[in-house]
């Protein structure tokens, strides 16, 4: 909303945060990608890193700028500018976990920042990285069907999502236990809210919780089929999604 409401904003936003950032700083958005069933997928459905994100209007302003860099993993890359960008960018590949870069930005004390968006947006990227380190991300029930291709060495591979992220409309609970702790802070850009914690005081936080309870990041739709049957440590919950789709036809009657 931000950006859409400022269009001089945009083309000096990201400038304007690596001034901030100062000469040492970083950068790095999310800059993924659509995947494709692999029962249609097309050999024309190709990553390459001009490819343009679906992740809103901060990635696809970093994709422009002349001094950024981007990872190759094929569906979930990032984009990213400053004076350790090369190397971030360059450890997230296809053989690469999803997720990875969020461990090389904690190994820098990186900060994650939340503005313009906190209504719609669920929460911080860093909670599917605890899953992955945990374990959970491999509990998806169904074999994966999405992939895309992508030119490695000027060969044309196929990718094939082998971790889910899943649902994250639940990882707005997080922000409580974040803002208990006293780490996660808050302040306004222009006139929107804007959320900010360092990534390591994240991850501790979701790691103590999600050890104790896996289920804590599920979101609170019961109608959600990735929630309620896709993981294997949610088996209970599959009753309750199926009789809540059973209930809802027999009102249509």
């Amino acid at each position: 909303n931000l950006l859409i409401k400022n269009p001089g904003l945009q083309e000096n936003l990201i400038d304007w945060i690596m001034e901030i950032l100062g000469p040492d700083g970083n950068l790095v958005c999310t800059s993924y990608t659509k995947t494709y069933n692999l029962n249609s997928i097309s050999k024309d459905n190709i990553f390459h890193l001009d490819l343009a994100s679906n992740d809103g209007a901060v990635s696809t302003l970093m994709l422009k700028h002349p001094k950024k860099f981007r990872s190759t993993h094929p569906t979930a890359s990032i984009v990213a500018i400053g004076n350790n960008a090369k190397e971030i960018c360059s450890n997230h590949t296809p053989d690469s976990p999803l997720y990875s870069p969020w461990k090389d930005l904690s190994k820098i004390n990186g900060k994650m920042l939340i503005f313009g968006c906190i209504d719609s947006n669920p929460g911080f990227t860093s909670v599917h990285w605890t899953q992955h380190k945990l374990g959970l991300s491999k509990q998806w029930r169904k074999k994966p069907k999405k992939g895309i291709y992508y030119l490695e060495n000027n060969q044309i591979k196929l990718y094939v999502q082998n971790e889910i992220g899943g649902c994250s409309k639940g990882f707005y609970k997080f922000y409580e236990p974040y803002k208990l702790s006293g780490k996660l802070h808050f302040g306004k850009i222009d006139s929107e809210k804007a959320l900010s914690i360092k990534i390591n005081d994240a991850l501790n936080i979701e790691e103590k919780i999600l050890k104790n309870n896996p289920r804590y990041a599920l979101c609170d739709n019961v109608f959600c089929e990735k929630c309620r049957t896709h993981w294997g440590y949610n088996k209970r919950d599959i009753y309750k999604f199926y009789l809540a789709h059973f209930g809802k036809k027999i009102n249509k009657y």
